[in-house]
């Protein structure tokens, strides 16, 4: 694994909740936690792998938070370093402070998507699959959290992986038949081959307008005549009263754009 400083950040959303988790990720990240967490426990180290253990996040000697700490040795872990994770009440000035105990103690504030950046650097995931993070945090529908979750298992890899194997293998018999031109590599055979990567990957990039739909939503119109129904139909597609309805002429005057989900496929109206 790739070495690199500690550090710490929110892993939850910015709105106030029940939970909230502060994750940290480094070398120094156990001796960060030990140093602001006190388990309830008194026995051991109290940081036991991949266990909860419940105890008190501390500011000096005062506590701060009830939380729980888990922690997630290198290199089971998913940035393939030493994680430690602190939930605690999700109330974002309380968080701020933990943040705080964990930078004064060492820890540096993370920039946005070093997590995953540190997973793909020390080959947790491939570039397909810390794409696919973003895509399954994104998604707006049923089939797009799919799509996004087949990407972030490694489905595009394994249908690009064998199309580079295979370019890599010509590529070697290529380069033998010029040092050793007595044993020529058939050309016939090798064209043929190239024609079959060349498609499968024509075949795979056509799936590109159905990935793009999937993430960023198809687009639908509403056009008519001043007073046929639109904002009737608008209302009726979202469930809801979005648009002013009125038997008077031109009363929806703004331009309105919602997002909906027609059978798991997001659409922009």
């Amino acid at each position: 694994a790739v070495k690199f400083d500690t550090i710490a950040a929110i892993s939850t959303g910015p709105a106030p909740g029940p939970i909230g988790i502060v994750r940290l990720s480094g070398a120094e990240a156990l001796m960060i936690a030990r140093k602001v967490f006190k388990p309830a426990s008194q026995t051991g180290d109290g940081l036991t792998p991949r266990c909860a253990v419940y105890g008190n996040v501390l500011d000096g000697t005062d506590s701060l938070d009830e939380a729980l700490a888990l922690f997630f040795p290198a290199p089971h872990s998913y940035t393939g370093e030493d994680v430690v994770e602190l939930h605690c009440h999700g109330n974002p000035f309380l968080l701020e402070k933990v943040i705080g105990l964990a930078l004064s103690q060492g820890a540096r504030l993370a920039e946005p998507g070093e997590f995953t950046k540190r997973a793909f650097l020390n080959g947790r995931l491939d570039i397909t699959q810390a794409e696919a993070v973003n895509e399954v945090i994104r998604a707006r529908g049923d089939a797009s959290l799919r799509a996004a979750m087949r990407q972030l298992e490694g489905g595009l890899r394994r249908q690009v992986e064998p199309l580079r194997e295979r370019l890599l293998e010509l590529r070697s018999r290529i380069e033998a038949s010029l040092d050793f031109p007595e044993e020529v590599a058939e050309p016939q055979r090798i064209s043929e081959a190239i024609g079959q990567i060349l498609e499968k990957a024509r075949q795979l990039a056509s799936t590109y307008r159905t990935g793009r739909l999937l993430r960023e939503g198809a687009k639908l119109v509403i056009a008519g005549k001043v007073n046929v129904g639109k904002s009737s139909l608008l209302n009726a597609l979202l469930q809801q009263q979005r648009a002013i309805v009125s038997e008077m002429a031109g009363t929806t005057r703004d331009y309105i754009k919602e997002m909906m989900d027609l059978e798991g496929t997001p659409v922009v109206v």
